[in-house]
């Protein structure tokens, strides 16, 4: 991925070189595990059938949609305005959008690690599984209400800080 974004970059190619040497390294990962699966781990796969190529072709459709709508709504605004705007406005735009995006771990974090617990209880039947969703979703806001506000009154260090002084705009 680095190496053939770096190339696409220097070709002039900008955002949408990024995303083509993403699917290259999609590519190689795939071919990466291919060899580890046949060699390595020496596992045997079944032949190929052409006959049931279109029935799992169909049945697989709804998921393709998906991923396809997913992958291109998830970040058209920003391959849109590689075609309108600057490199530098585009990067702007997406300063603020990734760090939104970190944070977003957060409560997926919370989200996995109390997944388990919930399981537990519900298996349980001791009852509702609610106490821990709300104590969970409480804990989640007295952590984010901080850091959403403090960063947003800070904004005009943190960033310069991260991202240096050309970002300030």
């Amino acid at each position: 991925f680095m190496i053939l974004g770096t190339i696409l970059l220097i070709a002039g190619l900008g955002y949408v070189g990024l995303l083509v040497s993403s699917l290259g390294g999609v590519l190689v990962m795939g071919l990466g595990a291919g060899y580890v699966v046949r060699r390595v781990l020496s596992l045997r796969l079944e032949r190929p059938n052409p006959r049931v190529w279109w029935s799992l072709l169909r049945a697989s459709l709804p998921f393709g949609v998906e991923g396809t709508v997913r992958e291109f709504a998830g970040r058209f605004d920003t391959v849109y305005m590689s075609f309108v705007l600057t490199d530098a406005a585009v990067g702007w735009y997406n300063v603020p959008y990734n760090l939104i995006s970190m944070m977003l771990l957060l409560a997926q974090s919370v989200a996995l690690s109390i997944y388990p617990t919930l399981i537990k209880e519900y298996d349980s039947g001791r009852g509702s599984i609610d106490d821990t969703v709300q104590r969970s979703l409480r804990y989640l806001l007295l952590l984010s209400i901080p850091i959403a506000v403090g960063g947003m009154l800070l904004a005009d260090r943190i960033i310069p800080l991260l991202y240096g002084q050309e970002f300030a705009a």
